[in-house]
């Protein structure tokens, strides 16, 4: 009986002829920078979610509270003629409200339409942190509008960064089904009268296809209390096939056609 050689090499041999390949540090710094980049993104999504959470919840319970604490400020101070608000009160969301833009407190007369619990509610407002007043500059460098924000439910947007940027995180709430409002003006009128729009708002209805309702604010200076008319129209809908132009064009005749009603 024979053995098998292993022919006639010897394991020393076998083994001297391994090699260790260790990666090249450039690889491993290239891996390091990635996982960085990973964590950094992970972080940032985790921050965003737990901010819009709070935003979501702390905001709905002050504007349920706030439909009673608005309704008596208002009527105290002015003098208010509210048509339309049906519409609001029938609507459910997603929707996407564009209004005209008239003063700083606009925000806060969308409260006049609700009751608590309303499905419309919260409203999320697109905000800015830079200002043309002084005042609300001052304001922002010193956190009071960013609490203001926190309780009412704004989201910021950057000013410069161009639309799509400004666009993200009104996407994703009407995607899960909450209600944005919209002063497609992006300023406040000095005059009271419609400025032209800008097309976010009308890009934001192409694509997601949600019901628009249209509202046009009105004050009219009087010697003890202002008249502040404010006009609902019937929701509508932007058809995807529409231009961008056309969609702006319509949202704007819409609020204008209502302006002109009083």
């Amino acid at each position: 009986m024979s053995e098998t050689p292993i022919q006639n090499q010897n394991l020393s041999q076998i083994g001297s002829s391994v090699a260790v390949n260790y990666p090249k540090p450039e690889l491993l710094a290239d891996d390091s920078k990635g996982v960085v980049i990973f964590l950094n993104e992970s972080l940032d999504i985790v921050r965003r979610n737990i901010a819009d959470f709070l935003s979501h919840w702390t905001s709905r319970i002050v504007q349920n509270i706030g439909t009673i604490f608005f309704r008596i400020l208002f009527h105290s101070f002015f003098k208010m003629q509210i048509k339309g608000a049906k519409w609001m009160r029938r609507a459910h969301g997603p929707a996407l409200i564009v209004s005209n833009h008239i003063a700083p407190y606009d925000s806060f007369m969308f409260h006049l339409f609700f009751r608590i619990g309303s499905p419309l509610l919260p409203l999320r407002f697109m905000g800015v942190l830079k200002f043309s007043a002084p005042f609300l500059n001052f304001l922002s460098r010193i956190g009071i509008v960013q609490v203001i924000y926190l309780l009412f439910g704004v989201f910021v947007i950057i000013q410069g960064e161009g639309v799509e940027k400004a666009l993200v995180n009104a996407r994703r709430i009407l995607k899960q089904g909450g209600t944005v409002v919209i002063f497609p003006e992006g300023k406040m009128s000095r005059n009271g009268q419609i400025g032209e729009f800008k097309k976010g708002a009308a890009i934001l209805a192409k694509e997601t296809g949600v019901q628009v309702i249209p509202v046009s604010v009105k004050k009219t200076k009087r010697a003890v209390r202002n008249l502040i008319n404010i006009n609902v129209g019937k929701p509508f809908a932007i058809e995807k096939s529409m231009s961008t132009e056309d969609a702006i064009q319509k949202m704007r005749d819409t609020v204008l056609n209502l302006h002109l009603l009083n």
